[in-house]
């Protein structure tokens, strides 16, 4: 298990385990990092938000979270052939 970070909208301390076991109902409970912020999902580049799971089910908070997260993110650089 490693410390992950916190959660960009409540500050909770994160964690998730090395053999990807970071479902909330398991061992981690509330303090899982399985619902971090991907910037993939968006087309960005940079790194994963810290996000818990309460943050990630309540809308309000999700669309504030990511409005916290994009300006740590930047979009891919162009492609030119």
């Amino acid at each position: 298990m490693r410390y992950r970070g916190r959660c960009i909208e409540c500050r909770w301390l994160l964690w998730s385990c090395d053999d990807g076991d970071n479902d909330p109902r398991g061992a981690l409970g509330e303090f899982s990092a399985g619902y971090s912020l991907d910037p993939d999902e968006l087309g960005m580049t940079g790194p994963q938000i810290g996000l818990c799971h309460r943050c990630g089910n309540d809308g309000e908070r999700l669309r504030t979270a990511y409005q916290r997260a994009v300006p740590h993110w930047k979009r891919p650089a162009e492609r030119t052939a």
